[in-house]
C-alpha cells in the first residue's frame, strides 16, 4: 500500500496498478501492456497504441471499462 502513495484507496480499485521489480508503478492502461503482446492479435495491438489517437482511443475504452467491470463482465460467485 505504501508503494501506491496518494493513489491508494481502500476497497476495490477504480484502476489496475503493476509494480514492477525497480519499484516502478504503472496504472489503468499503462498496466497492462507488458502483458499484451502475450495476447492474441496483440502485437498487432501494441503497433496500433503508439498512435496517439488510438492511445487516447483505448484509455477511453479502458478507464469505461474499469469503471463497470461487473456489467461488463459478471460477478465471481463467492465459494463458502
Amino acid at each position: 500500500m505504501k508503494v501506491l502513495g496518494h493513489n491508494y484507496r481502500p476497497g476495490r480499485p477504480e484502476m489496475a496498478f503493476l509494480i514492477r521489480p525497480s519499484g516502478e508503478v504503472l496504472q489503468g492502461l499503462e498496466a497492462f501492456r507488458p502483458f499484451i503482446p502475450n495476447l492474441p492479435g496483440g502485437t498487432l495491438l501494441l503497433r496500433g497504441l503508439r498512435f496517439p489517437f488510438t492511445n487516447q482511443l483505448a484509455e477511453r475504452a479502458y478507464r469505461t471499462i474499469a469503471r463497470h467491470p461487473y456489467r461488463w463482465f459478471g460477478e465471481v460467485k463467492s465459494v463458502k
